[in-house]
């Protein structure tokens, strides 16, 4: 465990950044640290149960590696490709920092805001 304090300052010197999500979360929730991570351009190595939501997101979005909480195999590998494969990381990175001013700017979050409210108070 580290500090929030020290999180930036970790964040800022790796080369992926990890986020682990307990075995037992398997809907949709969003870790508060990963917009950030991904605000930074890092690329994601993400550690959870299998059809976990942010697993779709990740993958989707090509922002980082998934591997199963449960596996040390699938740990493993995720880990050797990120180390083998430089480029898929900067490509990775990349594609972080696009997805979070796509996905988590201010601009965007008040446009969703705005739509909920919308989709909430009209009546047909």
């Amino acid at each position: 465990y580290i500090s929030r304090e020290e999180t930036t300052e970790v964040n800022t010197v790796s080369d992926v950044c990890m986020v682990m999500m307990s075995g037992y979360i398997s809907s949709n929730c969003l870790p508060s640290k990963l917009p950030t991570i991904m605000a930074m351009g890092k690329p994601i190595a993400l550690c959870c149960s299998p059809g976990a939501g942010l697993t779709e997101y990740v993958e989707k979005n090509q922002i980082g590696l998934t591997s199963n909480i449960e596996s040390q195999t699938s740990f493993i590998q995720m880990m050797d490709t990120f180390r083998m494969q430089k480029d898929l990381c900067e490509a990775f990175g990349n594609n972080s920092y696009n997805c979070a001013i796509r996905d988590f700017s201010l601009s965007t979050i008040v446009d969703r805001y705005e739509e909920l409210f919308r989709n909430i108070t009209y009546n047909p």
